[in-house]
C-alpha cells in the first residue's frame, strides 16, 4: 500500500459525514492513514475536509457546522462535498443515534444499528415529513434512496462474517487506543451497570441535578444479562427528523407505524440525493432519561464498524460504481420529470381532500388501528377461516353476522377480518373496504347519514369511480357548507359497480333509531357486489337483524384466550419480578387459572391481571388468579373496591373522572378531561395550578378507563363498564355538577369581550381552552336535562343577560357547526337571551324571562320572535310557546324551508297541542309539500297522527311527489299510523305522481303489516290496481323477492296473470325481471324467496309460457337474468330447454350467454340437453356467435368444447363466430380485451379439430378513425365506413339504430318493422341524407 498524499480530488471516492466533533474525532481515529486537509476545493464550497485512507480507500470527512443539525445541514455539507470531490461513489453517515429496543431488536447502549431497506422505505424514513390525510392521520410522503448495491452486498457479506465469528470493533477500538491514549477515557465502554431502559410510558424525574438518581427504579425493564460486553450489530430502518427524540411513549408510537429501530436527526437530508448508509453508535434511548456518559463510546463503535466495512469492499468494485453525483443528477432529473404531473394533481388532490374530509367522521379508523395494535399474531384464524367460508361461496348471502357477549372479542375480530381482506383484495375481487366502528358515548353524531358518510369518504381513495358523482353532490351542498340528504348517498353507493367490503362494528351501540334506519336500508345496502359484515352483542333487538344473513356466534377460544394470558403477564412488569424465580410449572398454573376464570372473555383477563398486580408475592398471584369472580360485573365491584382504598384525594379525582367519561355526551379527550376535572364550580378563571397529570387521570381508574394512544381519547375499558358506572354513582347529582361546570367554564371573565374581534378570538379561545370545544356544542343538551331544576335558574338567567358571554357562546356555537335542528341562522336573529333560555328548556328560567319581555323585544328577535318559537316547538318547551304566542309571536311564520313551528313540534304532543289550540294551519305545507301531518305519518309518530287527524287535519293532502299520509305511512311500514288514517276515511286507492297507491308502496317495500292492515281492515282497496308502467302490487312484490307479500296478496284474491304495459306478469318479474337498469346480484335467501314466489304463482294456474310484449316468457327472462336456480325450477315444470321465445326466436341458451352472465347457466342448460347448434329465427345464429357477439369468454370455452359443436355456423349475413369477433369493434379496452380472448379460443378449437379458416388482414376490424369507431351495424355488427350507404332507425336504441346495405339487401330490418327507416351515405363531412 503506497503512503503518498493523493494530490488530486479525483482520487477520492468516499465521502464520511459527521454531525458532532466527537463524532468526527472517533472516524479520524480509525483512519489507517491521516492526509490532513486538502490543498484546494469548489469556491462555492464552505465545509471543513479532513482526507484519509481506510484500508484500500481515499476517504473524505466532512462534519456539520457547529450547533447547526438536522436534515437541511446536512444535505448542504453532503452537496458542497460533491461539488469539491466529483468522484465520491458513495457515504457512509457515521455518528450516535437513540435506540428503540423491542422483543425483535434487544438494542443496548454501546450497540451499533445500520440502516437496512425495508419494505416501505431505502433504510431511513423521515419520520417528521408527509401530509395530514383524511380521518387527521399523518401520511409520510417519499420514499428515501436506497443504497447502492455494492454496498449492500458488502453488508450482507460482513453480517454473515460476524455470525460465524464475531466483530471486530474491540480490535479496532483497540488499535485505536493505542495509537491515541488519551482517548481510551471517553471512548471505553461505559459499563453494564450504567446502562437502564426505564418504560416507555415512565418520564424522567428532573428533580436529581445530574443523571436519573430520582428516577424510580421499580419502572426499569428487566433485561437478561450479556455474556461480555462487545457491541451487537442491528439492521434496520432508522428514522431521521429535524428534533431530538425525547419520548419514550412517541418512540413506542413510532416503532409500532413504522418498524424502526434507531432515531437520529441527519440522515434523511443525506439518503435522498447522496447514495450512502446510516452507521449509528446507540448512546441513549430516545426518551426522556437522556444523558451523554455514553455519546463517545456509541461514536467510537459506529466509527469502528465503518472501517470494518470498507475493509471488505475492493476498490476496483468502488470505482466501477457510478459516481453521486451523477447519481444526484438523474434524481434531479427524474424529479423535473414528474412535476408537471404534480402540479396537475395537486388541485385535483386538493379537492379531494376537502371532500373527503367532509364526509369522514373525525377518528374513523383509531378504534381499528388500536384493535390491530392489540391483537396477538396467531389468535382469531379460526373465524378468519369462517370468513373465507363466506366470501368463497357465491351463493352465500350477502350479510354476515356475528354476535357475543361482551369482551369475545367482536372488535378485535372485525378489525382483523378488515385487515385481512386489505392486505389480499385480489383473492375475493374486492375494489375497496370501508368500516365504522360505532360507540354509544358517538351516538348523536353516528347516524345512518354520517356512517354512510364516511363509508363513502373512506372509499373514494380506493374506488377513483365515486370522485365524480361526490363532487356533484358536494358542489351541490354549497361546497360542503352542508350535509348531504341520506338518500343522496345512499343512490351513489349503491349505484357504484364497485365491489366493496363494508364492515360495521358494535351496531347495539347505535342509537335505537340509526339500527331502525339501517334496517330499512338494508336490503339496498346488501344487493349488487357489496358484501356487508356486522358485529353486536346477544342482547340486540331480534327485529333489527333481518332474515337471511350469515349468522355466527362468537365464543373466544382457549387457545386464543390462553395466548392473550401470556402477552397481558408479560406486559406486567410488577407479575413479571414476583414470579421471576418460579418455575415454569408455578408460572403456567398461574395461566390457565387465569384463563378458567376468564369465563370466554379477554375483558376479563384484563381486569384479573390488573388485579394481581396489587399482588406482594406469588402465593397472592395464585390466590388471586384462583378466586377472583368471572363475570364482569363482580370483577368491576372488585375494582370499584380498589379504587375508594385509595388515598381521599385520589378517590376524588376518580369520582370526577369517571363521572364525567360515563355521563359526557362524546368520549374526551384527554387534555379536555384534564381541564374538566379541574373546574370549581362557581370561579372565575381555570386554576390551572389544579390540572392533574394525564398518567394519574388513568392509574387513579385502575382500569376502568382507558386512553387512546393515537388520538388521545379517554374511553371505558369497555361498553359494559358504561353500564355498571350508571349503577353505581348518583347520576343526578353528578350530572348536574357537570352542567354547572360547563356552566362555570363558559362564564369564565377569559371570554367576556372577546366578541368584539369576532373571528380571531374564537379561534385563538378554541386553539388555547381545550374544554371549550365540549363546552359549547354539549352545554344546553345537558341543561335540558334538567327542565324543572329550580338551582339552574338563577345562574342561567345571569348568563343570558350577559351579552359578552352570550354573544361569544353563540359565535362559537356558529364555529363548531352548531345548528340545533335550524336550516341557518345569523347572530342577529338568535343571540339573544330568550333563544339562549329557550335552548336551555329550564321551565323556570323561561317563564320569568317570557313574563318580562316586550312586544318590541319580540319583534327584534328575528321577525316576531321567529327562531325562540321555533327552537321551543323544535324542543318541546311548551310553556315558551304559549307565552311567545300570547305576546304576539306569529304563528304561521315561516323559515328558510318553508316549516312553520308546528313543523317543528313534530314529536312533541304536548307542544302540538298548544299551537292547535292557538290555531296553527294545520295544513300549511313546506317547501317540500309536506303538512305536519305529513311528517308524521313518515316519521311513525302515532299519537301525533291521531292528535292531528282528532283537530281536523286533512288526511288527503298531496305532498310535492303526490304522496298521501297514507302512502308515506305504508311506503315506511308503520301500520298503527295507516290505522289511524284509514279510520278517517281517507281514499284508500289515491294514487302519487308515479300512479302508486298506498298498497302498492307496501307490497313494493315488503311491509306485510301494512298491506294487511289496508287489505283486512277496510273495504274497497283494489288488489289489481296499476302503476303508471302498469305493474300491479302483486307484480311489485313478485319484482323484489317479498314472497310472504306475494302469498298474501294472492290469498286475497290478487290476479297472477294481469301483465303491465309491456305485458310482463308477476312471473316474469319472479324470474328476474326488472324495470330498471340496475343489476343485482341475489343472495341465497332472495333467490329461495324466487323460487317460493314462482312456485306460489304457478300453484294458482298462471300461464308459464306467458309472454311479455318483448316476446320473452319467464323461462327466457330468467335465463337473460343469470337466474340459473329459477331456470332449473322452470324446466322441472315442464319448460322444454329448447323453448324459442315468439319474437325473437331464441332459447334460453341463447339468452343465457349474456356478458353479465358468466357460464355456471350456460354449464347447467348443457346438461339439461340443450342444442348447441339451433339457430335463432330473426339472425340465424347459433348459441355460440351469441356468445361471441356478448363476449362472454366463459361461454365460449364452454361452448367450443360441447359435444357436436358446428363452430363455423353461417348466419343469414355469412358471419361466422369468427368473422363476428373480427368485426367487433370497440374503444373500451376490457372489451377489445376480451374479444381478442375470444378469438384465440376460437383459433384453438379451430386447430384442434382441423378446420382451416380464413383470416381477416391483422388490421382489419382496428381502425383509428374515431368516426368508425361509432358506427356499425345492428344486425350483422359489421363496420359502416366511409361512402357505405346504410338505413338508420330514429326510435330503436335511442335512435342509434344503423343496417348496412347488404342487411337491407336481405330484406333485414330494425327491433320493428313499423318503424320508418331514412337512407343515409357516410362521407368524411357526415352523414348526407339520400332521401
Amino acid at each position: 500500500m503506497s503512503s503518498s498524499i493523493p494530490r488530486d480530488s479525483e482520487d477520492y471516492t468516499v465521502g464520511l459525514v459527521c454531525a458532532l466533533p466527537l463524532e468526527l474525532a472517533a472516524v479520524k481515529g480509525v483512519l489507517d492513514i491521516s492526509y490532513g486537509k486538502p490543498k484546494k476545493q469548489d469556491s462555492s464550497d464552505k465545509n471543513t475536509y479532513e482526507l484519509g485512507r481506510i484500508g484500500d480507500h481515499n476517504v473524505v470527512i466532512a462534519c456539520l457546522p457547529k450547533g447547526v443539525y438536522g436534515t437541511t445541514s446536512a444535505a448542504t455539507v453532503a452537496a458542497r462535498m460533491l461539488s469539491s470531490f466529483k468522484s465520491i461513489r458513495f457515504g457512509l453517515m457515521v455518528g450516535i443515534g437513540g435506540g428503540v429496543p423491542s422483543d425483535e431488536h434487544d438494542i443496548r447502549l454501546g450497540d451499533v444499528v445500520v440502516s437496512s431497506p425495508g419494505k416501505t422505505a431505502g433504510g431511513v424514513v423521515q419520520y417528521d415529513f408527509g401530509k395530514a390525510t383524511v380521518g387527521g392521520s399523518f401520511e409520510r410522503i417519499g420514499v428515501l434512496n436506497k443504497p447502492p448495491d455494492a454496498l449492500l452486498t458488502a453488508i450482507a457479506d460482513l453480517e454473515a462474517e460476524h455470525e460465524m465469528t464475531g466483530t471486530n470493533i474491540p480490535q479496532i477500538l483497540a488499535d485505536m487506543f493505542s495509537k491515541y491514549p488519551k482517548m481510551r477515557d471517553g471512548y471505553s465502554h461505559q459499563g453494564s451497570e450504567n446502562d437502564t431502559l426505564f418504560r416507555a410510558g415512565y418520564a424522567h424525574d428532573s428533580s436529581a441535578s445530574i443523571g436519573c438518581e430520582a428516577c424510580d427504579p421499580n419502572q426499569t425493564e428487566r433485561r437478561p444479562q450479556r455474556s461480555d460486553g462487545d457491541p451487537v450489530i442491528h439492521y434496520g430502518l432508522i428514522a431521521s427528523g429535524n428534533q431530538v427524540m425525547k419520548d419514550g411513549a412517541k418512540r413506542e408510537q413510532l416503532r409500532r407505524e413504522l418498524d424502526v429501530i434507531c432515531f437520529e436527526m441527519e440522515a434523511a437530508g443525506l439518503m435522498d440525493n447522496f447514495p450512502c448508509i446510516v452507521i449509528r453508535g446507540i448512546c441513549d434511548y430516545a426518551d426522556s432519561h437522556k444523558n451523554k456518559g455514553w455519546q463517545r463510546y456509541a461514536a467510537a463503535v459506529a466509527a469502528a464498524y465503518a472501517k470494518e466495512l470498507l475493509s471488505i469492499i475492493p476498490q476496483e468494485e468502488v470505482v466501477s460504481i457510478r459516481t453521486a453525483l451523477e447519481t444526484t443528477n438523474q434524481i434531479v432529473k427524474e424529479a423535473f420529470d414528474r412535476v408537471d404531473d404534480t402540479i396537475n394533481r395537486i388541485s385535483v388532490e386538493s379537492s379531494h381532500k376537502d371532500i373527503a374530509d367532509w364526509l369522514l367522521l373525525k377518528g374513523y379508523d383509531s378504534k381499528y388501528k388500536n384493535a390491530i395494535e392489540k391483537h396477538i399474531k396467531g389468535t382469531g384464524k379460526w373465524f378468519i377461516d369462517d370468513v373465507e367460508g363466506w366470501l368463497g361461496d357465491s351463493q352465500s348471502e350477502s350479510v354476515f353476522w356475528c354476535r357475543g357477549i361482551p369482551g369475545a372479542g367482536k372488535t378485535i375480530l372485525t378489525s382483523v377480518t378488515i385487515q385481512h381482506i386489505q392486505d389480499q383484495p385480489e383473492k375475493h375481487g374486492f375494489d375497496g373496504v370501508a368500516y365504522v366502528y360505532f360507540d354509544q358515548k358517538d351516538q348523536d353524531i353516528q347516524t345512518t347519514k354520517i356512517a354512510l358518510a364516511s363509508i363513502l369518504g373512506q372509499l373514494a381513495y380506493q374506488v377513483p369511480g365515486l370522485w365524480p358523482p361526490l363532487e356533484k353532490l358536494y358542489r351541490q351542498c354549497r361546497n360542503g357548507k352542508e350535509t348531504p340528504l341520506l338518500d343522496g348517498l345512499l343512490d351513489i353507493l349503491i349505484s357504484s359497480p364497485a365491489k366493496v367490503f363494508l364492515a360495521f362494528d358494535a351496531v347495539d351501540e347505535a342509537s335505537p333509531a340509526t339500527q331502525k334506519e339501517f334496517l330499512r336500508y338494508l336490503h339496498d345496502l346488501s344487493s349488487g357486489p357489496r358484501r356487508l359484515f356486522f358485529s353486536s352483542r346477544p342482547n340486540i333487538s331480534a327485529s333489527f337483524i333481518p332474515r337471511g344473513v350469515f349468522s355466527k356466534k362468537i365464543e373466544a377460544q382457549r387457545a386464543d384466550l390462553e395466548a392473550f394470558v401470556r402477552v397481558k403477564l408479560k406486559e406486567s412488569s410488577w407479575i413479571q419480578d414476583i414470579l421471576s424465580n418460579e418455575s415454569d410449572d408455578f408460572k403456567e398454573r398461574i395461566i390457565h387459572q387465569l384463563v378458567s376464570r376468564a369465563n370466554g372473555m379477554f375483558l376479563v383477563v384484563e381486569f384479573l391481571v390488573t388485579l394481581c398486580e396489587g399482588s406482594t408475592c406469588p402465593d397472592d398471584i395464585s390466590h388471586h388468579a384462583e378466586t377472583m369472580p368471572s363475570d364482569p360485573n363482580c370483577v368491576y365491584d372488585r375494582t370499584w373496591t380498589v379504587i375508594y382504598a385509595q388515598s381521599k384525594e385520589r378517590v376524588s379525582l376518580a369520582s370526577k373522572v369517571l363521572s364525567w367519561v360515563c355521563l359526557a355526551k362524546r368520549n374526551l379527550s384527554v387534555q379536555e378531561l384534564r381541564e374538566a376535572v379541574a373546574i370549581e364550580i362557581g370561579s372565575r378563571e381555570l386554576n390551572r395550578g389544579r390540572l392533574s397529570p394525564d398518567s394519574l387521570l388513568i392509574d387513579v381508574c385502575k382500569g376502568l378507563i382507558i386512553l387512546d394512544e393515537r388520538d388521545q381519547i379517554i374511553r371505558l375499558a369497555h361498553a359494559t363498564v358504561q353500564d355498571f358506572l350508571i349503577e353505581k354513582i348518583d347520576r343526578k347529582e353528578q350530572s348536574l355538577r357537570i352542567t354547572l361546570s360547563c356552566l362555570t367554564y363558559l362564564s369564565y371573565d377569559l371570554f367576556a369581550g372577546r366578541e368584539r374581534n369576532k373571528q380571531r378570538a374564537i379561534k385563538e379561545s378554541l386553539r388555547d381552552n381545550d374544554f371549550l370545544r365540549y363546552a359549547v356544542p354539549y352545554f344546553l343538551e345537558h341543561t335540558r336535562e334538567f327542565r324543572e331544576e329550580t338551582s339552574l335558574v338563577r345562574p342561567l338567567m345571569t348568563f343570558a343577560h350577559h351579552n359578552g358571554l352570550r354573544r361569544f357562546f353563540f359565535q362559537g356555537c356558529q364555529k363548531l357547526g352548531v345548528f340545533w335542528g335550524l336550516t341557518s341562522y345569523s347572530d342577529f336573529e338568535i343571540d339573544n337571551p330568550l333563544s339562549f333560555i329557550t335552548l336551555t328548556n329550564n321551565r323556570g328560567a323561561a317563564n320569568d324571562i317570557v313574563r318580562h319581555i316586550s312586544l318590541d323585544e319580540l319583534n327584534e328577535m328575528g321577525e316576531k320572535g321567529q327562531f325562540p318559537l321555533f327552537l321551543a316547538s323544535k324542543y318541546g318547551n311548551e310553556d315558551i310557546v304559549s307565552l311567545l304566542l300570547d305576546k304576539g309571536a306569529d304563528i304561521e311564520d315561516e323559515g328558510d324551508d318553508g316549516s312553520t313551528a308546528l313543523h317543528y313540534a313534530t314529536g312533541h304532543e304536548a307542544t302540538m297541542k298548544v299551537l292547535i289550540q292557538k290555531g296553527a294551519d294545520l295544513d300549511k305545507p313546506d317547501h317540500a309539500g309536506f303538512t305536519a301531518l305529513s311528517y308524521a305519518a313518515k316519521l311513525g309518530a302515532e299519537g301525533i297522527t291521531k292528535l292531528l287527524l282528532s283537530a281536523g287535519a286533512d288526511a288527503e293532502y298531496k305532498d310535492d311527489d303526490g304522496q298521501t299520509p297514507l302512502s308515506l305511512a305504508a311506503k315506511e311500514g308503520y301500520e298503527i299510523v295507516a290505522r289511524h288514517l284509514l279510520v278517517s276515511g281517507v281514499d284508500i286507492n289515491s294514487k302519487d305522481a308515479v300512479g302508486r297507491t298506498p298498497l302498492s308502496w307496501a307490497a313494493c317495500n315488503g311491509h306485510k303489516a301494512v298491506a294487511k292492515v289496508l287489505v283486512l281492515e277496510r273495504i274497497g282497496v283494489d288488489l289489481n290496481i296499476k302503476d303508471w308502467y302498469g305493474r300491479t302490487p302483486l307484480s311489485l312484490a313478485a319484482e323484489n323477492s317479498h314472497d310472504e307479500l306475494v302469498k298474501f296478496l294472492l290469498a286475497n284474491g290478487a290476479n297472477p296473470d294481469l301483465g303491465d304495459v309491456a305485458g310482463r306478469t308477476p312471473l316474469w318479474y319472479a324470474a328476474g325481471g326488472s324495470t330498471t337498469s340496475k343489476q343485482e346480484t341475489d343472495t341465497r335467501s332472495r333467490v329461495q324467496a324466487r323460487l317460493r314466489i314462482i312456485n306460489l304463482l304457478l300453484e294458482r294456474g298462471t300461464d308459464i309460457k306467458a309472454n311479455n310484449g318483448s316476446g320473452l316468457a319467464a323461462l327466457h327472462q330468467a335465463a337473460k337474468s343469470g337466474q340459473g336456480a329459477v331456470v332449473k325450477l322452470l324446466l322441472e315444470k315442464g319448460e322444454h330447454v329448447d323453448f324459442k321465445d315468439e319474437r325473437y326466436g331464441r332459447t334460453p341458451l341463447m339468452w343465457a350467454v349474456s356478458k353479465e352472465n358468466g357460464g355456471a347457466l350456460v354449464e347447467l342448460l348443457l346438461e339439461k340437453g340443450a342444442d348447441v347448434n339451433l339457430l335463432d329465427d330473426k339472425f340465424g345464429r347459433t348459441s355460440l356467435m351469441w356468445a361471441v357477439v356478448e363476449m362472454n369468454v366463459q361461454a365460449v370455452t364452454l361452448l367450443v368444447a360441447a359435444k357436436d359443436i358446428n363452430l363455423l355456423p353461417h348466419d343469414f349475413w355469412g358471419q361466422t363466430p369468427l368473422s363476428l369477433a373480427e368485426n367487433f369493434e370497440s374503444p373500451e379496452q376490457a372489451d377489445v380485451s376480451a374479444n381478442s380472448e375470444i378469438i384465440e379460443v376460437l383459433l384453438v378449437a379451430y386447430q384442434q379439430k382441423g378446420i382451416i379458416v380464413e383470416r381477416k388482414h391483422k388490421d382489419c376490424g382496428t381502425h383509428s378513425m374515431k368516426s368508425d369507431l361509432k358506427m356499425k351495424c345492428g344486425v350483422c355488427r359489421s363496420p359502416i365506413r366511409h361512402l357505405d350507404i346504410y338505413h338508420h332507425c330514429n326510435i330503436c336504441q335511442y335512435g342509434k339504430f344503423d343496417i348496412c346495405g347488404k342487411c337491407i339487401g336481405k330484406n333485414s330490418c330494425c327491433l320493428d318493422p313499423s318503424h320508418g327507416l331514412r337512407r343515409f351515405k357516410r362521407t368524411a363531412m357526415g352523414n348526407e341524407l339520400l332521401d
